[in-house]
């Protein structure tokens, strides 16, 4: 490979404007050509094989870019025709990397289109469903019926309703004021544990008393963060519940000594 032929192989690249291809690559290519014009490195037959790998390498690069930036524009012009002009522009330019990338925004767009789309539908699918439900019974009924529903276990022995959290009743749609109705009532006995903890503190209590360190705590907990404070202590009282219990449970498989 003589120097000749490595001009005439990076003027080919010079003619086909391949610079804009990757200008880094491009302009190293220009500094071994330059290197090649002095005569003190002409004859380099080391330097001159370094310049002809990086030219065959440059145009390899650029070709593989090409065909494959060539398939992105077709599908660029076929799915999102709008976009023709620019993807046109960046093929034109060499700009393969932004090509790609253009299109694959372009096609993440288009499906979360879709998604929200078949969203859509769900929801009016669903709308649909619930009106046709309660076509077939009056508002006014179904306020009676859930209002009955509700107040059932008010009758219970601790005076707290346990009910479901999120239930729809006998398949129909909950409304918004019953489900804020059950979420208070969900929250009301564990609510009455924590106040009754939190105003039974000792009398006269040190600076290191951990009965008053443990309602600090609590106090602290409820300011931050009430529902962590009522998870907290909804655990602590299964535990003592579980307790009691197995305790109720060993005394009673206890048989008396003969």
């Amino acid at each position: 490979m003589n120097l000749t032929s490595i001009q005439q192989q990076f003027n080919d690249l010079i003619n086909r404007q391949a610079s804009r291809f990757n200008p880094s690559d491009f302009a190293f290519l220009e500094s071994l050509c330059e290197r090649l014009q002095n005569p003190l490195y002409s004859e380099n037959k080391e330097l001159l094989d370094k310049a002809h790998l990086a030219i065959e390498a440059y145009q390899d690069d650029l070709d593989k870019s090409h065909r494959h930036a060539k398939k992105t524009l077709a599908k660029l012009k076929e799915h999102f025709p709008e976009e023709r002009k620019n993807a046109q522009n960046l093929f034109d330019n060499y700009e393969y990397r932004n090509l790609e990338t253009l299109y694959t925004r372009l096609n993440k767009a288009c499906s979360r289109l879709t998604d929200l789309k078949n969203l859509s539908q769900l929801a009016n699918n669903r709308l649909e469903h619930v009106g046709a439900e309660l076509k077939t019974e009056s508002f006014d009924n179904l306020l009676l019926r859930q209002e009955e529903q509700i107040c059932s276990p008010l009758g219970s022995s601790n005076g707290v309703a346990s009910i479901p959290v999120n239930e729809n009743i006998h398949g129909q749609i909950e409304l918004l004021s019953v489900k804020l109705f059950h979420e208070s009532m969900r929250h009301s006995k564990i609510d009455q544990i924590i106040e009754k903890a939190i105003d039974t503190w000792p009398e006269n209590p040190g600076p290191h008393n951990p009965h008053m360190l443990a309602i600090k705590a609590m106090v602290r907990m409820r300011t931050l963060s009430p529902q962590y404070l009522r998870r907290l202590s909804a655990y602590i009282e299964t535990l003592l519940f579980l307790q009691k219990n197995a305790n109720r449970v060993d005394d009673s498989k206890s048989f008396p000594q003969s």
